[in-house]
This record gives C-alpha cells, structure tokens and sequence, in this order.
C-alpha cells in the first residue's frame, strides 16, 4: 500500500504535457484575429441594439397614458463606453464613446458620432430628453450645431441591450433589460411581447411592491407570480395597442418551456410555463373581443 501511494505522488508531482507538436501560432495573425473578432461581435452588438429600439419603440409610443414618466423619441440613440461589454470597449473602427454618443439614426438626419449637449455643455443620453425639446446642440467634431428635432413622446422608460447570453428580460422600476441571448432566441413579435412585458412591471410599480412585500416578510413567491402573471395580461394590451400581433403570444411559452423544462411544473417567482399559456390564450380572447366590438384597448381594472 506504501509503496502504490509513493508511486502515485511522484506521478502527480510530474507536469503533464501535450503527446503532439503543434503548429506555431504567429503573434502577428492572433492580434490580427482578436481585432478581427471584436469588430464582428461589435457589428452584431449594434445590429441587436438597432433592432431592438425599433421593435420597442412602437410599444413605448403607443402606451404613454399608461406611464407616469414621459420621454422623447428623436429617431436617434445614444450609447457610452459603459454600455458596452469590456471586451468591446476601444474596439478600433467603432465611434469614440467616451462621452455618450449618436451611434444609430432611425430616419432622422442626425449624424452617427455626434454627442447632444445641454444647456450647460454637458453631454446628454437620448433617454434623458423630454417631450417639449423642439432643438438638441450638438457637438460634431469640437463645433456646436443647433439642429431642431420633432420628439415623439414615449414611455420614459429605455430599453437597454445587455450582453449575455442567457436568456432574459427584466425591468428595474427605471428602465427595461434584454439579452443579446433574449435578441436571438425571440423573433421581433416575440421581443414585442417581452417589452410589453417588463413595460407593464414598471408602469404597476411591481418592482417596488415585491421589495415591499419581501420587507414586510411575505416573502417573494406567491405575490411575486401575481405580479408576472399581471404583467402578462397588460403587456399583451400594450403591445396590442402597438399594432403587434398577439394571436400566437401563448406560443412563446411553449418555446421557453422546451429550454426551460423546471418552468413546466416548479413555480418559483414566475408561475408555471402551462399557467401562463392558459393565461394569455384568455387574454388574447378578451384583446380580441374588444378590438372587434371596438372598444378601447384597456386592461380591467379591479
């Protein structure tokens, strides 16, 4: 037995090495290769960041007497160095965002690179303006530019791309969260139904009343499936009002289901895969009632 134990240690003790000889890797081509990758992923990154403003921007335009915070849609979008993943920080090609920037014009004139400047020459978000701006200064190239701008107001709440694979979407109470995972798995009716979604958590305040119900100790679960299962039928509404189909809403509940198979028969602080399908093929009904009938498309009250 001693001497198997002294024969294992000394093998242990030996490093392991590779059994092939492996062709050189030039230090020149690998950083040649990592540019070459990080201006790709940056591609993609703004591509999903595009996407995702014009499939959220009909929703946010559409439910403003629902919101109690009103912003300005300008047909342009701003994003600092903070916004992106580390990795693509400084990539070489892409605008300097130091300072936030215009890195996508929908269908206005106002030019990639530049940064909106306030009153007091400090560098302003998109998110940040409100709905009476009828002109934004902007600085291209160190020089001032006064350009009149036709806001179209919106629920002011932003809707953020964040790079991760997992797939996922959350409201904070202040703005709305998608996945670059969430930007491939959903189809754009899909990612409609998810930005109703998280839009209707934060016009009913549910963030601040599960932190609320957690404080006074009634703990996260059932009050917390209540509040998903609201947000399922009000975001149906919204984006409903946005003109977006909700007939085969139900249907994304299936398709998570499939990757997501606890969600099936455990609920946790979202009600089971089955309970939401049900759910929104009710809402879906009484949506369709209404718009037949020609009625407003509002959720019941209580």
């Amino acid at each position: 037995m001693r001497s198997w134990l002294f024969i294992s240690a000394f093998g242990l003790s030996s490093c392991a090495t590779l059994s092939t000889t492996l062709p050189e890797s030039a230090p020149a081509r690998v950083e040649a290769e990592k540019i070459n990758q990080t201006r790709e992923a940056l591609k993609i990154y703004m591509a999903d960041f595009r996407r995702l403003q014009d499939i959220a921007l009909p929703v946010l335009a559409a439910n403003t007497q629902f919101c109690d915070k009103i912003g300005a849609d300008i047909g342009a979008y701003t994003l600092s160095e903070k916004d992106l993943p580390k990795a693509l920080r400084g990539t070489e090609g892409s605008v300097d965002l130091k300072s936030p920037a215009l890195v996508y014009s929908r269908d206005s004139a106002l030019p990639k690179g530049a940064v909106l400047i306030d009153e007091r020459g400090k560098a302003l978000k998109t998110s940040e303006l409100n709905p009476d701006i009828a002109s934004v200064s902007l600085r291209v190239r160190g020089t001032l530019i006064p350009t009149p701008v036709e806001p179209t107001p919106i629920c002011g709440y932003p809707v953020r791309l964040k790079y991760t694979p997992a797939i996922n979407a959350y409201a904070n109470g202040r703005s709305i969260i998608v996945t670059t995972g969430m930007m491939a798995f959903a189809s754009d009716e899909e990612l409609a139904l998810i930005i109703g979604h998280e839009l209707a958590h934060n016009t009913h305040g549910h963030i601040r009343k599960i932190v609320q119900n957690t404080i006074l100790g009634f703990g996260k679960g059932t009050f917390a499936r209540q509040f998903e299962s609201e947000a399922d039928y009000v975001g149906l509404y919204y984006s409903a009002r946005a003109g977006y189909p909700i007939e085969t809403a139900k249907e994304f509940w299936r398709k998570l289901a499939r990757i997501s198979v606890k969600s099936i028969d455990k609920p946790s602080t979202h009600p089971i895969a089955a309970q939401r399908y049900v759910g929104i093929d009710a809402a879906v009904a009484e949506i369709k009632a209404k718009q037949k009938a020609g009625l407003p498309l509002a959720p019941n009250p209580k």
